[in-house]
Order: structure tokens, then sequence, then C-alpha cells
């Protein structure tokens, strides 16, 4: 639509957009996510509400388009394959922190929740993090360390607490530089993910929230307590005895979570 004067964009050319917009980043071809085609519709929103506050234009034809209709299609997250993961495991030490793939594929946390871990919420000793959002069943959920993790989620919380990080988890552009060590944002995730993809030949329809995907997969192959699963990923329970009457201990969750191998 960048060459269409604004008066002449119709409604039909905005459910193009989202419908069948790509993105290209280094020759490779993706579909937007739904949150991307939720921040371009925002963007259009804004933008013709101003060009009406201008009498540019006399309507907004965003006004005609849903967004549920422009985000009907959405990319399928894919859970690592088994030599995938060998691969993730075999780079670190090469790559720099691929190891926060590794720590979301066995806790299960979505990327902004695995940014936002607080040192103050991450109990080493006892061997758990408390973290989430998102929704209410997400919110401050308990998630242990699984023992595969451990040693790199103490490591980072050892940087972290010395250097008086508030965050357990920071970026790196290069491998043991601690000058150049800062927060983690999603950007910087996709980065992460884009170069352990290709550095590694791993397949090139992997996003961010593929580790999540990761985590429940091995969870149901491992034959982990549905209600188990549900409460480390932040799910809502359904069933009333389970979710208001049941009290779960986190040595339960440990042995839950330790079946993944």
């Amino acid at each position: 639509m960048y060459d269409i004067p604004i008066r002449e964009i119709r409604p039909a050319h905005i459910r193009y957009c989202l419908n069948d917009a790509t993105i290209i980043y280094k020759g490779r071809r993706f579909s937007p996510t739904a949150n991307s085609k939720r921040s371009i519709a925002a963007l259009l929103n804004s933008l013709f509400k101003y060009a009406i506050d201008n009498e540019y234009v006399n309507e907004n034809p965003m006004d005609r388009v849903h967004l549920e209709e422009s985000t009907e299609v959405q990319n399928e997250h894919i859970a690592f394959t088994k030599e995938e993961l060998n691969k993730l495991w075999s780079a670190i030490g090469t790559i720099p922190n691929v190891e926060l793939i590794l720590i979301q594929c066995y806790s299960g946390w979505r990327p902004k929740e695995l940014f936002t871990l607080k040192t103050e919420n991450v109990n080493i000793e006892e061997g758990y993090m408390i973290g989430g959002g998102k929704t209410k069943a997400g919110m401050n959920r308990t998630v242990p360390i699984h023992s595969k993790i451990k040693d790199l989620v103490t490591c980072y919380y050892n940087y972290a607490t010395e250097s008086g990080s508030e965050y357990v988890f920071y970026y790196s552009t290069m491998l043991k530089s601690k000058e150049k060590r800062t927060p983690v944002n999603y950007r910087k995730y996709t980065v992460v993910y884009n170069r352990a993809i290709e550095e590694l030949g791993l397949n090139l329809e992997h996003r961010p929230h593929d580790g999540r995907k990761t985590f429940a997969t091995l969870a149901k192959e491992s034959g982990m307590n549905e209600y188990a699963l549900k409460r480390l990923m932040g799910h809502s329970i359904q069933d009333l005895t389970e979710r208001v009457y049941t009290d779960r201990s986190l040595d339960w969750l440990k042995e839950e979570i330790e079946k993944i191998k």
C-alpha cells in the first residue's frame, strides 16, 4: 500500500496486506505472527484517525476490517526434535546465548516470561523459579529448575547477582564478554534463534515460542501428569477439585518435571 494515496486505500487492500503479507529476513520468507498483524492493524488504525482529523479522508476503512478475520491464519509452533536438541547442547560455548533456548525447552516459559524473571524470584538452592504473566493462570507460577539446565541457570543467576542485575537472564554479543552483557528482549531473543538455526542447520521455520512447544511435547512424551503440565505452563485448569481443593507441593512438581529426560 506504500504507493497508494491514503484516500484511495480500501478495506480490501488492508485485508490483503494482513492476510498475505510476508516478512523477508536474510533471504528467508516468513508469515507475520498474530502479534505482528495486531501491530500492523493498530498502526493503520492510528494512521487513518490522523488522516480523518486532518481531513485527508472522511472515514476509517479499518472500521470494516475485523482483526479476528485478519489473524485467522497463524504459523504453527514446531517442537525441536531430539536431534536438534542435541545440536543445541553441543553448541554451548560456541554460539552465544544458545543456553537461553535450552532453558526455555526444559522450563516452558514464554519468551517474555523468561526475560523478565527476577533474581529475587529464583531460588537456586531450593531449585525453583517464580514468574509468568499474560493469563491469570500463568501469573506468579512456580517452575522447578530441571536438573539438565540447573548449571545453565546457576551461571546466569550468579552473574546477575554479582553484577547487581534485577533480571536473571542477559544477552551477550560475544562469548565470555561481561562488558557487553545487556538485558534480553524479544528482538534480541529472535537474534539468538536465527543464529542458532542458521549455524546449526535447524528447521528454518523455528520461532521463539518453539521452546515452549518443545517443553510441552517432551512432557507429554514422558508421561507427565496432565495437571502438573498445566500448572507449569500456566494453563487454566477446568477441573474444580484439582483447581480449588487440591494442594500440589513443590516436591511433586519436581518429580513430574524430572520425568523429562
